[in-house]
């Protein structure tokens, strides 16, 4: 390009400066309690299902042909590359660095699963406009950022990616009990104590008709009605047995209007209910805690209802029945009929097939018959798409800003764990993406004059994480307990890598409009 390195700061910093102001606006809205955390997921339903479904119609439909369906497929290829690296990144801040127990999951989905959105679109938007780039380069940067969206979204949703934030919930690494309704765990994890629980379960449930007898013996005895005996209350009964399977639970919000679940409604259908998996720790208080309510069958209810319940009612640690095969594909064929997805597979077949295109496109000699406005006769479909997708990266900027301001820092994790997240993600691998880049231009993937193409290639890996993880997080905690020590290692490691992007994303912007152009 030939520009000096004060040049190129400057453009690379613009989209930073567009970025952040609007960012700022989405803050100041929460603040005054306009941008609320419901109103926040009720704005990203319209941009995922009304605003970003447009911008990629009016995107992808003028810029893409049959000549750029190769190119697709690099970029797949890197997106599934980028996630390789991240999970390798993930794995190493928790083999080498101290992780929260609670968190051990979510760090490695911290390092896959990057902020493939909005900054992305921002950064190709803002800087197309102005040279070395033209409009076309705008329209293709925009059409080649939303493969890495759909990358995205298939393997986190359709792929159940999104189950490695939950494990953190179903599969805990320290058992959560009560001390103040059961006693010590130590005191109960023995494998005699275990058989020994077992053993009385068993007899109890070998000898149904004796305790029929006997309560119908006490009843006589007493002159007790058992209709009385099952309304009357046991003041010594012990505390209910708590179930092991509980439901999906809501983020922490007193302003909660929206269901978490309309986000992502069929991805997340595998998760309600969330089943715990019991440990062995766990296991034993819940026997404990079942047997003390058992001890006194006669005080609680008529020996009929419970000779009913013990042989109809499910066992507390059941797992859910498992969907069928064609609920499995139907689920699943569900995730990926999304407005994005369906809008990006439309616009594609609109784009490579030249009698569709030329509805939509002028300068097409395809013998289509031109409007009175001399314009093709879906022109103004074209039109409006770009109208209403013009508001998605705005939105979208809001919400981030939003949902950045709400983090909150009750307990920070090991800064050489949030450190070394933010060196590796930041820092690492957009230099392992620049040479991953420049190597794949040395071959025929992808052709010398692909400068748009290379430069989405390096910028998707040079973002953050992704801020869905607040909401997933969230989402599957068990509404029992508080996902605070999860929430606070990941607020810390985002807010340091949204504060470094700032000098690493202008960085690598900089230097690869240098190398391209």
């Amino acid at each position: 390009m030939g520009a000096s390195a004060g040049e190129l700061i400057f453009i690379a910093v613009k989209p930073i400066i567009k970025m952040a102001i609007t960012a700022l606006g989405g803050v100041w809205l929460s603040h005054k309690q306009i941008l609320t955390p419901a109103a926040s997921r009720s704005l990203s339903l319209i941009a995922i299902n009304f605003f970003l479904p447009a911008l990629l119609f009016s995107k992808i439909v003028p810029s893409i042909d049959s000549q750029n369906i190769p190119q697709l497929g690099v970029l797949i290829l890197s997106g599934i590359f980028y996630q390789v690296c991240g999970l390798m990144t993930g794995l190493l801040v928790r083999w080498l660095t101290p992780v929260p127990r609670a968190w051990r999951n979510g760090v490695v989905a911290a390092g896959i699963w990057s902020n493939w959105g909005d900054l992305p679109l921002a950064f190709v938007l803002t800087l197309t406009n102005a040279a070395p780039f033209t409009q076309e380069d705008q329209s293709l940067g925009v059409a080649y950022v939303s493969i890495f969206i759909i990358v995205f979204f298939v393997t986190m949703f359709p792929l159940n990616g999104m189950a490695l934030i939950a494990r953190d919930f179903t599969h805990p690494a320290v058992a959560i009990a009560d001390p103040e309704e059961s006693p010590p765990v130590t005191a109960v994890s023995s494998p005699t104590a275990i058989q020994s629980e077992a053993e009385d379960t068993k007899m109890v449930e070998s000898k149904e008709g004796t305790i029929l007898e006997k309560t119908r013996a006490q009843e006589l005895k007493d002159g007790i009605p058992m209709a009385e005996m099952k309304r009357r209350p046991s003041k010594s009964s012990g505390p209910k047995p708590t179930s092991m399977v509980t439901t999906r639970a809501k983020p922490d919000y007193k302003d909660e209007s929206v269901d978490d679940s309309q986000l992502f409604p069929a991805a997340l259908e595998s998760f309600a209910p969330i089943t715990r998996i019991a440990t062995a720790d766990s296991l034993a208080i819940s026997r404990i805690k079942s047997n003390q309510t058992a001890d006194q069958p006669r005080q609680r209810r008529s020996s009929d209802q419970t000779l009913h319940n013990r042989k109809h009612s499910p066992s507390p640690s059941a797992p859910p029945p498992k969907p069928t095969f064609w609920r499995k594909a139907l689920s699943l064929l569900n995730t990926f009929l999304t407005p994005p997805t369906i809008s990006l597979i439309l616009s594609i077949i609109i784009a490579v097939i030249p009698k569709l295109k030329a509805l939509f496109v002028s300068g097409l000699s395809e013998g289509i018959k031109n409007a009175p406005d001399g314009q093709p006769p879906l022109e103004i479909i074209l039109e409006t798409a770009t109208f209403i997708g013009n508001a998605s990266v705005p939105c979208g900027l809001a919400i981030l800003g939003a949902s950045l301001s709400r983090l909150s820092l009750k307990r920070i994790p090991s800064l050489w764990s949030i450190a070394s997240m933010a060196i590796l993600k930041l820092v690492v691998i957009p230099i392992i993406g620049i040479a991953w880049t420049t190597g794949l231009a040395r071959t025929s993937l992808i052709p010398d004059d692909a400068k748009m193409l290379q430069f989405v290639i390096i910028l998707c890996g040079a973002v953050p994480t992704a801020t869905t993880q607040v909401y997933l997080t969230q989402i599957f905690c068990p509404p029992e307990e508080s996902p605070d020590e999860q929430l606070d290692a990941l607020s810390s490691f985002l807010i340091l890598q949204y504060a470094l992007m700032l000098i690493t994303l202008t960085a690598t912007v900089a230097y690869s409009i240098n190398i391209l152009y």
